[in-house]
Protein backbone atom coordinates (compact mmCIF):
# COMPACT_ATOMS: atom_id res chain seq x y z
CA UNK A 1 0.00 0.00 0.00
CA UNK A 2 1.10 3.85 -0.49
CA UNK A 3 0.91 6.30 2.13
CA UNK A 4 1.03 9.72 0.52
CA UNK A 5 1.20 13.08 2.52
CA UNK A 6 -1.32 15.40 0.22
CA UNK A 7 -1.92 19.25 1.81
CA UNK A 8 -1.14 18.34 5.21
CA UNK A 9 -3.18 15.21 5.01
CA UNK A 10 -1.96 11.19 4.78
CA UNK A 11 -3.72 9.35 2.63
CA UNK A 12 -3.76 5.68 1.41
CA UNK A 13 -5.76 4.60 -1.55
CA UNK A 14 -7.28 8.27 -1.57
CA UNK A 15 -8.41 8.00 1.71
CA UNK A 16 -8.24 9.83 4.23
CA UNK A 17 -5.81 8.20 7.21
CA UNK A 18 -4.98 8.88 11.05
CA UNK A 19 -2.15 11.46 10.47
CA UNK A 20 -0.66 10.85 14.23
CA UNK A 21 -0.41 7.01 13.92
CA UNK A 22 1.91 8.47 10.34
CA UNK A 23 3.39 10.54 12.64
CA UNK A 24 4.40 7.85 15.68
CA UNK A 25 5.26 5.68 12.47
CA UNK A 26 7.83 7.71 11.32
CA UNK A 27 8.85 8.98 14.71
CA UNK A 28 9.37 5.11 15.90
CA UNK A 29 11.59 4.51 12.11
CA UNK A 30 14.12 7.41 12.91
CA UNK A 31 15.12 5.72 16.16
CA UNK A 32 15.51 2.14 14.51
CA UNK A 33 18.63 0.48 14.44
CA UNK A 34 19.85 -3.61 13.62
CA UNK A 35 23.38 -3.98 14.82
CA UNK A 36 23.96 -7.38 13.20
CA UNK A 37 25.35 -7.20 10.13
CA UNK A 38 24.51 -10.26 7.65
CA UNK A 39 27.54 -11.19 5.83
CA UNK A 40 27.15 -13.90 3.76
CA UNK A 41 23.78 -13.02 2.73
CA UNK A 42 22.78 -13.27 -0.81
CA UNK A 43 19.51 -12.15 -2.14
CA UNK A 44 17.91 -15.34 -4.04
CA UNK A 45 15.34 -13.80 -5.05
CA UNK A 46 12.86 -10.68 -5.05
CA UNK A 47 12.21 -9.02 -1.01
CA UNK A 48 9.19 -9.74 0.10
CA UNK A 49 8.67 -6.99 1.67
CA UNK A 50 9.66 -3.24 0.27
CA UNK A 51 9.55 0.18 1.47
CA UNK A 52 10.12 3.51 0.04
CA UNK A 53 10.29 6.99 1.09
CA UNK A 54 10.54 10.21 -0.73
CA UNK A 55 10.77 14.15 0.19
CA UNK A 56 9.67 17.38 -1.56
CA UNK A 57 12.78 16.91 -3.76
CA UNK A 58 12.32 13.88 -4.73
CA UNK A 59 15.24 12.20 -3.03
CA UNK A 60 14.18 8.51 -2.44
CA UNK A 61 15.02 6.03 0.06
CA UNK A 62 14.58 2.38 -0.11
CA UNK A 63 14.46 -0.43 2.50
CA UNK A 64 14.28 -4.00 1.47
CA UNK A 65 13.51 -6.69 3.83
CA UNK A 66 13.59 -10.41 3.43
CA UNK A 67 11.61 -13.34 5.76
CA UNK A 68 14.32 -15.85 7.03
CA UNK A 69 14.16 -18.89 8.58
CA UNK A 70 13.70 -19.19 12.54
CA UNK A 71 12.09 -15.88 12.56
CA UNK A 72 15.06 -14.08 11.58
CA UNK A 73 15.04 -10.90 9.17
CA UNK A 74 16.91 -9.90 6.51
CA UNK A 75 17.31 -6.03 5.87
CA UNK A 76 18.82 -3.98 3.53
CA UNK A 77 18.30 0.00 2.66
CA UNK A 78 19.78 2.34 -0.62
CA UNK A 79 21.90 4.23 1.93
CA UNK A 80 24.48 1.16 1.92
CA UNK A 81 23.48 -0.92 -0.82
CA UNK A 82 24.41 -4.64 -0.67
CA UNK A 83 25.02 -4.03 3.34
CA UNK A 84 22.55 -6.42 5.06
CA UNK A 85 21.54 -6.79 8.42
CA UNK A 86 19.95 -9.18 10.46
CA UNK A 87 17.15 -9.55 13.33
CA UNK A 88 14.97 -11.66 15.13
CA UNK A 89 13.22 -9.09 16.77
CA UNK A 90 9.62 -8.95 15.83
CA UNK A 91 8.57 -5.77 17.38
CA UNK A 92 11.26 -4.43 15.30
CA UNK A 93 9.79 -5.69 11.83
CA UNK A 94 6.04 -4.58 13.57
CA UNK A 95 6.85 -1.24 13.62
CA UNK A 96 8.74 -1.11 10.63
CA UNK A 97 5.98 -3.26 8.31
CA UNK A 98 2.95 -2.39 10.57
CA UNK A 99 -0.01 -3.18 7.62
CA UNK A 100 -2.51 -0.69 6.44
CA UNK A 101 -4.61 -0.90 9.60
CA UNK A 102 -2.31 1.05 11.30
CA UNK A 103 -3.05 3.91 9.84
CA UNK A 104 -6.88 3.63 10.14
CA UNK A 105 -8.85 6.49 11.36
CA UNK A 106 -11.37 4.83 14.11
Amino acid sequence: FVLRQEKNKWRSDNIEVDSASVARYLSKLRSKQIPRFEENFVPQAEASHKLSFSNDSGEMLTVHAWSAPEGKWILTSSLQNEVYFSTKDSSLIRDLLPGRKAFSKM
